[in-house]
């Protein structure tokens, strides 16, 4: 309290404003520092990988599949020139949105869209004796079954002690399931967090070490129906049709059943339609050195074009419908030929 005039200057008795308390340290005695915040993003085209830039100017890429940092540009490295050197060409549904507003990289998975994105395991670097060529990922299986790990572990352990813990079943199931190729988490727990909402609206955050001790009640159906009895429930149609048609010379037979619409996966890649294009024509070519059909690589001998643009055999049905065929309304026509359009001998 200080003493002093009350209004006007006249005497009374009445309190004054307090002033500023002087500093009892004009220096701090310590900083304690926080970590720089994600204040910018990109999903890449593969949309398995994500951009940041945060407060120091520090440009990342993010694995959103391991939860963790696979590059650091250098110093100065702008987000626009970080993006142009990652493009590439590829087409991929997206199956998960991203929020920064925390200041930390957060992956938010909706019901409508969290299982839309598939491709092959080698396209996420997964290797091992049960992956083959043809081993399919799931991205948003994968990115929920790594975060909810924890709870998972803890739902098996309670089916094969006979407590029930909730109600939730499909536990035999997700044992199963288990079992198939999964892109693991590499990175601390808490460096990727992940949001779940349904119809636009957040109904969970959590990380990998705040799953360990949920209640089931806590977590959608969705969510738990996916991870515990495998019922996912794609929106967008998983299958692409097509023609497949000899080019106009006629370099190569037509079809043996005559069947020139197809449809397929939409990441069956091209060099899976040359196969099937070598392993079904009337006149069937004879590869050099006579090797078995089944060590053939065809994709030296038959080329398949797009819009008249031949494609790379690793391009997938989706990205070539996307990105070169851009017809929306018709079915992509895809002509085959040999390599380099030379006429049939």
């Amino acid at each position: 309290r200080t003493g002093g005039g009350g209004g006007g200057g006249g005497g009374g008795g009445g309190e004054a404003a307090a002033g500023p308390l002087p500093a009892v340290e004009r220096d701090a005695v310590g900083v304690i520092e926080g970590a720089p915040a994600i204040h910018s993003s990109r999903v890449l085209a593969d949309r398995w990988r994500v951009l940041t830039c945060d407060t120091s100017d520090r440009i990342v890429v993010w694995d959103v599949l391991r939860g963790s940092v696979v590059r650091t540009f250098p110093e100065g490295t702008s987000l626009a020139s970080a993006e142009r050197e990652l493009h590439l060409e590829r087409a991929v549904p997206s199956w998960f949105s991203v929020d920064t507003k925390s200041g930390d990289l957060t992956i938010c998975l909706d019901e409508k869209s969290a299982f839309a994105g598939l491709l092959y395991a080698d396209d996420v670097g997964l290797t091992g004796p049960d992956v083959t060529e043809d081993t399919t990922v799931n991205l948003g299986w994968n990115a929920l079954t790594n975060v909810f790990g924890p709870w998972i572990q803890h739902k098996q352990q309670q089916s094969s002690s006979g407590r029930g813990g909730g109600g939730r079943t499909g536990t035999s199931k997700a044992a199963g399931r288990a079992n198939a190729p999964t892109v693991k988490l590499e990175a601390p727990a808490q460096s990727v967090g992940v949001a779940v909402t349904e119809n636009g609206r957040v109904v969970m955050r959590t990380t990998v070490d705040g799953t360990r001790s949920l209640h089931d009640h806590k977590i959608p159906n969705w969510v738990s129906d996916a991870l515990l009895a495998h019922r996912i429930y794609p929106r967008e149609k998983q299958k692409v049709p097509f023609y497949v048609v000899p080019d106009s010379s006629k370099s190569l037979s037509g079809l043996v059943d005559g069947s020139t619409r197809l449809e397929a996966l939409r990441i069956l890649r091209m060099r899976q339609v040359i196969r099937y294009v070598a392993q079904n024509l009337v006149t069937p070519i004879t590869p050099e050195g006579d090797k078995p059909a089944a060590d053939v690589r065809w994709e030296d001998h038959i080329e398949i074009l797009c819009n008249d643009r031949v494609l790379p055999p690793m391009m997938d049905l989706y990205t070539a419908r996307m990105l070169v065929w851009r017809n929306s309304g018709e079915d992509m026509v895809l002509v085959y030929r040999r390599v380099g359009g030379g006429a049939s001998h």
